[in-house]
């Protein structure tokens, strides 16, 4: 199969269904990801331009019926803008190596905005991670998550106790059903690594665009099983999810977790 011609970003909100009728190309797979009852199923893999980010347009549409609120209120799905903030390698190089640091990171901001959706009070010891939660004008999971990756060291590992002691138990007492949808974080972190061959000053390894890909798709796997009135759909690249080592308990947990876009009769 060859990439969409046509950009799901150019669809507009009210011509979705009239898209997936018309144009998207569905198998069984894609349809159970489409049910209802598909409670297991929130990682969206495929390659560049087959449909990822259309795919998880439709899903959105399709629980409009059942009463979820919607992150982001205003838009079908979150997406990162611009280029990741440079990261103080003298203080995070051998966390910016871990996985567990990109877990981390998209736990905090993803819980971050649910609970700013539902204005909930939270004690914060991260002062800096307690400013973004107060800023009004910050609402954006991938906005929060662009701020928390500038935490300082020190900052950091406050926000991971405040992940672990005040947002993960305010996450489970989230009782109203919402959906939340995360897309193109391939793309942002393309984009910085595309800056820094041009200039030198632009801290982004390659090795981020894998590792942010996995951290969200972990991410949202772990907060979909501790809340199910959560819903947490994201998008992650083909390339990523076969880099996936088979022998890692969290790849085949991840791989249980996601829908491929194959379409194998329509290769030539």
């Amino acid at each position: 199969m060859t990439p969409w011609i046509i950009d799901a970003k150019d669809i507009e909100i009210n011509s979705v269904t009239e898209f997936r009728e018309s144009l998207f190309h569905s198998n069984a797979q894609i349809t159970h990801f489409l049910d209802d009852d598909a409670k297991h199923q929130v990682l969206v893999v495929a390659p560049k331009g087959y449909g990822k980010t259309l795919l998880l347009k439709v899903k959105r549409k399709s629980l409009e019926k059942m009463g979820y609120s919607f992150f982001p209120e205003d838009a079908l799905l979150d997406k990162p803008i611009g280029t990741p903030h440079i990261f103080a390698f003298r203080e995070f190089e051998d966390l910016l190596e871990n996985p567990d640091y990109w877990r981390h990171v998209w736990l905090i901001s993803i819980i971050l905005a649910l609970l700013k959706l539902r204005d909930v009070p939270a004690h914060l010891k991260s002062i800096q991670l307690d400013s973004i939660y107060e800023n009004k004008k910050i609402s954006s999971c991938c906005d929060i998550f662009d701020r928390v990756l500038t935490l300082s060291r020190n900052e950091y590992f406050k926000a991971y106790d405040d992940l672990r002691n005040e947002l993960i138990p305010l996450f489970r007492k989230l009782h109203t059903p919402i959906a939340m949808f995360i897309d193109n974080v391939d793309e942002y972190f393309e984009q910085a690594i595309a800056v820094q061959e041009h200039r030198t000053i632009h801290n982004v390894r390659k090795s981020f665009w894998y590792s942010a890909q996995i951290g969200l798709a972990s991410a949202s796997r772990e907060l979909n099983g501790l809340n199910n009135h959560v819903k947490i759909c994201v998008s992650i690249r083909q390339e990523v999810f076969q880099g996936l080592k088979s022998n890692d308990p969290m790849a085949m947990q991840i791989r249980g977790s996601a829908i491929e876009i194959i379409y194998g009769h329509l290769e030539k």
